[in-house]
């Protein structure tokens, strides 16, 4: 399995691998997806249907080359998902570390609210950062903590450990 540096993305991956069941039979969509690496995670799980978003087009060509070098199969959407109205049917939105800027997070965090309505189970890695603050904590239930190496915390500014929040 590739592995990431970026916490999040770790903790949500290790998240996904641990609890296989929880997405087996599900479709499910990785926003920000980024390198893919939490995606495939979740097609390695069984009788999953697996999207990977990212807005990047260079990061949808990272996810396209991870995926088969892992050889497991992921739709890839390059489409900015925050702006639209329309909810795509999926059973499982996987979000990491995309709580780094307090405007975007505010706009991503109402649009989880909008989606958590449609019944649709929501996973949240993060390291810590200050934009998934009290008020927002208060909507999430922890589902995990991984605590991390003194290598890892030091290669990563002091965040000594990474989060898997379920919305």
């Amino acid at each position: 399995m590739m592995k990431t540096i970026n916490l999040a993305f770790v903790s949500k991956q290790e998240y996904i691998l641990d609890n296989k069941k929880l997405f087996k039979g599900k479709n499910v969509i990785d926003i920000g997806s980024g390198s893919g690496a939490c995606a495939i995670a979740a097609a390695c799980c069984d009788d999953v249907t697996v999207i990977a978003n990212d807005i990047d087009p260079v990061a949808c060509e990272v996810i396209s080359m991870n995926s088969r070098l892992n050889n497991v199969k992921i739709h890839i959407n390059n489409q900015n998902l925050l702006l639209s109205s329309l909810l795509m049917k999926v059973d499982v939105i996987l979000i990491g570390d995309l709580f780094y800027d307090s405007e975007f997070g505010d706009i991503l965090f109402q649009w989880l609210l909008k989606c958590r309505k449609n019944a649709i189970s929501i996973f949240i890695g993060d390291p810590g950062r200050y934009v998934l603050d009290y008020n927002k904590k208060k909507q999430l239930s922890l589902v995990k903590e991984y605590s991390l190496s003194d290598n890892a915390i030091l290669e990563n500014c002091g965040f000594s450990s990474a989060y898997v929040w379920q919305m």
